[in-house]
């Protein structure tokens, strides 16, 4: 598996948030369509084909690693969570 970008990295731990494209577009400041272009590599990346198999592939090896990863993770995202409507 390739090492994601530090941008890939951002919208990949949106995603995990459950944000849309759009709302990862507007918290970080970017166009829809690149946050398009970065999940599709992302998901090349991973070997998945979409976000349910990315979410899916990750938490799978949060378990394999141990609940201080899946802790770690969620310290890492509780920032970038959606805000509520």
């Amino acid at each position: 598996m390739e090492s994601l970008t530090g941008r890939e990295r951002d919208v990949f731990q949106l995603l995990l948030t459950g944000m849309s494209n759009r709302q990862m577009g507007r918290r970080l400041d970017i166009a829809e369509r690149t946050v398009k272009n970065n999940l599709h590599s992302i998901y090349r990346k991973l070997g998945v084909s979409g976000r349910a198999e990315a979410i899916s592939k990750h938490l799978g090896t949060c378990n394999r690693n141990g609940s201080q990863a899946a802790t770690q993770l969620g310290r890492e995202t509780s920032d970038a969570r959606p805000e509520s409507p």
